[in-house]
């Protein structure tokens, strides 16, 4: 959600998030959410009840808009809660998902089946289809017709670099001291408990990469841990859309020390720095541009090449093979 955030737009943000989400479709989507409302309101008597003792769905649908109107979209923890917790950008999913994800798929779907006739149901179906081609644009922006008919792309496809390198490092992982020490201790953790979570996150390889690709990293392979998490990575990078400040962030210093030095970019940056910030980081693997990488700062401070795939090299630190 760049460049939207609860500091920036207050009470507004909610609304603002869903105009960016959706583009040019936003109107159409609050007509659907005002339909469901009123269809709340006015249709009451049109509910699935089950046997037992389980809630008809209507009713489970007002416990989560009144849920709701209590919390993510209540404006005093817009304005006051939220920014507390550094969540300026990331929580507004919570928002749009359960009505318009949940609550549409329901309705549509009940608005067909509870038809008699079913040429009728056929009828009301191919209209929200039509609605749904012609009045939500693939392409938010894109407002010919040819964009808003043809099928999108895969434009989340991620780097083809990426599965490669991941597979080595994983496969070089596979082969160290510290891998089979954290095998042998997960094996016997309960890793649905909180503690076993912690420990699950810390046996996993950590890593730096270039900024192109470790955001697809992140959704790419969830076996792989980031010295940067995404806000920090994007305050490094100069993306100021979070609205948050890392200036006096011990690690955010640290981390952007690290690449600082694994790029020669600058030059004050020493081998002793180096190792310190790859140890309070707990950082194992550089994967760094070939043609840029500060090849000698790196052997002296310690860190090894596993090796070279698709234009990158990829440096172990601190790890003891097998």
């Amino acid at each position: 959600m760049t460049g939207v955030t609860v500091s920036a737009f207050g009470l507004r943000f909610v609304p603002e998030c869903l105009k960016v989400y959706m583009g040019l479709s936003w109107p159409f989507f609050a007509v659907i959410l005002c339909g469901m409302a009123a269809y709340l309101v006015f249709a009451g008597k049109m509910k699935t009840v089950r046997a037992g003792d389980e809630w008809p769905v209507t009713k489970v649908f007002w416990l989560i808009m009144i849920c709701m109107g209590l919390t993510v979209c209540n404006p005093f923890p817009v304005r006051k809660i939220v920014p507390r917790f550094g969540m300026t950008t990331v929580y507004y999913r919570v928002f749009w998902v359960f009505p318009l994800t949940v609550g549409a798929a329901y309705y549509l779907t009940l608005l067909w089946t509870r038809q008699k006739k079913r040429w009728l149901g056929l009828l009301l179906f191919a209209i929200c289809l039509a609605a749904l081609v012609f009045l939500v644009p693939l392409n938010p922006g894109v407002e010919n017709l040819r964009s808003r008919t043809a099928l999108p792309t895969n434009v989340y496809k991620v780097d083809g670099a990426i599965p490669g390198l991941c597979s080595a490092v994983h496969e070089d992982y596979e082969k160290t001291e510290e891998y089979a020490a954290s095998a042998e201790t997960l094996a016997g953790a309960d890793l649905k408990s909180a503690e076993g979570a912690e420990l699950f996150a810390a046996a996993l390889p950590r890593c730096i990469f270039p900024f192109k690709l470790e955001f697809a990293v992140r959704q790419y392979d969830a076996g792989i841990a980031l010295s940067f998490d995404r806000n920090m990575r994007l305050y490094y990078e100069g993306n100021r859309s979070t609205g948050l400040s890392y200036k006096g962030n011990r690690t955010y210093r640290q981390c952007a020390l690290i690449l600082r030095g694994m790029y020669g970019l600058d030059d004050t940056v020493t081998e002793k720095q180096m190792r310190r910030c790859l140890k309070k980081t707990g950082t194992d693997y550089l994967i760094v541009e070939s043609e840029l990488a500060n090849r000698l700062l790196l052997e002296r401070s310690g860190c090894e090449l596993v090796t070279q795939s698709a234009g990158y090299d990829i440096y172990r630190f601190g790890l003891t093979k097998v």
